[in-house]
């Protein structure tokens, strides 16, 4: 039975407060392993496209209030946000929440339905891996024109079969 001394010397020696890589996460059998982040952001940067969307509606997002009717009751969701660039080249949206409840939910997808936004909600972050999610906005247009797309490459690929 370990003594009250023994207990400080193990917690003075622990050293689990010390910074260590939220990238790194331990698999067990002493496996370490590097999760996902997202692709960089530029933080507090809004997108041309998104800011021409808001201009209407008289929302500017560098000074944001959580009481803007576009927001639909609930802002909590957009925390560590900016713009980032697919796979693609097209700048894209992102808010790096680190929670996100079901009010939060209600009022991201009255802000996306408003704006005609297509959102994924993605675990892999910039801000702080495993700490915060990704939510990715993006022109429903631009996923429209991305289906059609591949739906004409398929056929293509198809006819030379």
């Amino acid at each position: 039975m370990a003594t009250i001394r023994q207990d400080l010397e193990k917690r003075n020696n622990d050293h689990s407060w010390e910074f260590r890589d939220p990238t790194l996460i331990e698999k067990g059998c002493g496996r370490v392993e590097r999760v996902a982040t997202g692709t960089p952001v530029r933080w507090g940067h809004v997108p041309t496209w998104l800011k021409k969307r808001t201009r209407p509606y008289a929302l500017d997002l560098t000074c944001y209030t959580t009481a803007h009717p576009l927001f639909g009751g609930g802002a909590e969701w957009l925390d560590h946000w900016g713009t980032t660039i697919d796979a693609d080249g097209e700048e894209d949206f992102v808010s790096e929440p680190y929670h996100l409840n079901a009010e939060g939910m209600r009022g991201l997808l009255h802000f996306a339905a408003a704006l005609d936004l297509y959102f994924i909600v993605r675990a892999a972050s910039a801000y702080f891996p495993t700490h915060s999610l990704r939510i990715k906005f993006m022109p429903k247009e631009r996923i429209a024109a991305r289906v059609a797309a591949m739906v004409a490459k398929a056929h293509g690929e198809r006819g030379n079969i």
